[in-house]
């Protein structure tokens, strides 16, 4: 029905944008690491999705064509849904979810808020043969130093972390973590780090 939308940013939130469009602002859902850096006044571009559920119209916004589509082969997945589709991918970018996907790396999964070990064996289950166009160069291996940085403190986020502090663990568990230390290794350090910090 509508295949994007694009205008300047009325609002940024935790979980969503408003955007302007003319004499009409709309409301999108959208993940969270797609808003990072976005100011109001921006001027942007959202791929998106309306979605019709319990009587009510969400609108969802992605930055990418093909992130759209990831979720909605994700939303696809028996008991999954759209909330849970979009934390997965606010947790992962698709390239890294798609990887984890296919090589059953189900700690990484479990990692994000919502999903527990039936959802991660039913996402490795149902899609594990069918992600290979969301497989792109862009590097989604262990030992991104970048990429594990962000991927932590937005799994920590999810799980209900302010982001200063899921910032600063992540750091720390970065920096104390061995040289080509797996992605797993790190959010557990991490986690340990925020729990000795919540017990103090």
């Amino acid at each position: 029905m509508l295949e994007f939308v694009h205008g300047p940013l009325e609002h940024v939130g935790d979980d969503g944008v408003v955007v302007r469009c003319g004499a009409l602002a709309l409301r999108l859902r959208v993940p969270r690491g797609s808003i990072d850096g976005l100011r109001t006044g921006d001027e942007t571009r959202w791929y998106s999705q309306l979605i019709l559920r319990d009587e009510l119209f969400t609108l969802f916004g992605f930055r990418t064509a093909s992130e759209r589509d990831l979720f909605n082969v994700l939303r696809s997945v028996s008991g999954l849904g759209p909330e849970k589709a979009l934390l997965l991918l606010s947790a992962l970018r698709p390239s890294q979810l798609a990887v984890a996907i296919r090589s059953e790396d189900k700690t990484r999964l479990r990692a994000v808020k919502g999903i527990g070990e039936r959802l991660a064996d039913r996402l490795i289950v149902e899609l594990k043969d069918g992600l290979d166009e969301f497989l792109s160069a862009e590097p989604a291996s262990p030992t991104d130093a970048s990429g594990h940085l962000r991927d932590v403190s937005r799994a920590l986020q999810q799980l209900g972390y302010p982001r200063a502090d899921a910032d600063a663990a992540a750091t720390k568990a970065f920096q104390s973590a061995a040289k080509g230390a797996a992605f797993e290794d790190i959010l557990k350090a991490a986690l340990r780090s925020m729990q000795r910090g919540a017990a103090s």
